[in-house]
């Protein structure tokens, strides 16, 4: 360890002698008889030439990495080279070559490597499939990394609930990463999710009350919740505390008349005077019940948006999943059962519902009754044990034009599907939000 810390103080003073003494002596420590330890040694010091300029440095490297593929530091010390340059293409190659030579425990820290170059590419489908199977490791650490960076792999594909769903999944592993629930929350806020905004700046605050960036957004989220007292509370709290953006944020809130702070004082002051108004009395309860108004709608809001979390954390959950369930039968939604059959990851089924028509219009054709019919179709995409779902549903009405006659509309959301497949807790999307939590069964033959 000292040897290395010698030679790497001399590359960046330029001291090229005093960097290979250094690793001389080094490589006098170690042997005689320990060619293993030789080979790494003098790939590091390889590697650390390369990163203080000393180009040719790397392709002696390559060459004894040639020489030695079966030692995996060698492989890792390559591909770091190439990472230093931004050639990720390269330094996935080598990262596969350290992996494929790695005993079992100390591959994860090269697979986390090998993703983060695959989304640098932007093959984030590839850097997925790594950090899942990483994402059940045993090590908390280990799980932790893979987590958030899978949580930024799915923001890159596709930036809606699957990558929430991981990072609450994160959360519920771990609930004390403050840093990272401070993110989320941004990213909540930026994709106008203002309940989930809302709650993770809740939790915040009720572990480290005094944070000025934590009141500052929590102020906003209120603010866009239609809690005008609470936001200029918080927006005052974090000015005082340092907070500038939430001085200006507050100076437009004053002139949007938040005023119940210095409402208060000013008509408890007023109410003192001989011959006060009873009008201050009466604006003083107002005040005081549009505060418990406020106070209410903030426990109704955060309640259902723990509901939408504690789903969501499912769904990752389900997600993480290698074996899918068995879903194949019958599901009873609200609208009817519809049979359905996985087949290679996408599960698919139909049903029609028959309504007969009034009497006036089998009056009004001679041809006889009539009846309409709905059809509705699900897609869904399985991955463990979370589908993301659609089902386009089809209206035909007898005697209407064709145009009007095949009336369609779409609704989508997310299931996670129960281990035993007896049961799933839905969730629909409206509007980029989810909604109308449910549970459905699958029909005992």
């Amino acid at each position: 360890g000292d040897y290395y810390w010698v030679i790497y103080d001399a590359l960046m003073k330029k001291d090229f002698k005093g960097a290979r003494e250094a690793y001389e002596n080094g490589l006098e420590h170690i042997r005689p008889g320990n060619g293993g330890r030789e080979v790494t040694w003098t790939a590091l010091y390889l590697r650390t030439q390369f990163q203080a300029g000393i180009s040719d440095a790397l392709e002696e490297l390559k060459t004894l990495q040639e020489k030695h593929p079966a030692v995996p530091s060698l492989s890792r010390f390559v591909a770091e080279c190439y990472m230093q340059y931004h050639e990720y293409d390269k330094a996935v190659s080598y990262f596969e070559q350290a992996v494929a030579a790695d005993a079992e425990e100390s591959k994860a820290q090269d697979q986390l490597k090998q993703a983060d170059c695959l989304n640098k590419l932007k093959k984030h489908e590839e850097a997925a499939g790594i950090l899942t199977s990483l994402a059940q490791d045993k090590r908390a650490e280990i799980r932790r990394e893979a987590l958030q960076n899978l949580y930024k792999t799915f923001k890159e594909l596709e930036g809606g609930y699957l990558a929430f769903s991981v990072a609450e999944f994160l959360l519920q592993d771990n609930p004390a990463l403050s840093n990272f629930r401070f993110e989320l929350g941004l990213d909540y806020y930026r994709r106008k999710h203002n309940d989930l905004f809302l709650q993770h700046y809740k939790i915040l605050l009720d572990h480290d009350p005094q944070n000025a960036d934590s009141l500052h957004n929590f102020a906003l989220a209120c603010d866009l919740s239609k809690l005008p007292i609470l936001s200029v509370a918080s927006y005052k709290q974090a000015s005082e505390l340092g907070n500038t953006l939430s001085a200006n944020n507050l100076g437009s809130q004053y002139l949007n008349a938040g005023f119940a702070d210095e409402a208060t004082v000013l008509l408890t002051n007023a109410r003192k005077k001989e011959n006060c108004v009873p009008e201050v009395q009466e604006r003083l309860g107002e005040i005081e019940s549009h505060r418990k108004k406020e106070a209410e709608a903030l426990e109704s809001q955060t309640k259902e948006a723990s509901l939408r979390i504690t789903f969501l954390a499912k769904y990752g959950s389900a997600l993480l999943e290698k074996s899918p369930p068995p879903v194949n039968g019958a599901w009873m939604f609200d609208f009817g059962a519809i049979p359905l059959e996985l087949v290679d990851g996408r599960i698919k089924g139909s049903y029609k519902a028959e309504t007969s028509m009034s009497q006036l219009f089998n009056l009004l054709h001679a041809a006889g009754p009539k009846k309409t019919v709905q059809t509705y179709l699900f897609l869904g995409r399985l991955k463990g044990r979370a589908c993301e779902f659609e089902i386009k549903t089809t209206r035909d009405e007898p005697g209407a034009t064709l145009l009007a006659g095949e009336a369609k509309t779409r609704s989508k959301g997310l299931i996670v599907f129960s281990r035993d497949g007896a049961s799933a807790e839905l969730a629909e999307i409206k509007e980029e939000s989810l909604s109308n939590l449910s549970v459905i069964h699958r029909l005992r033959h």
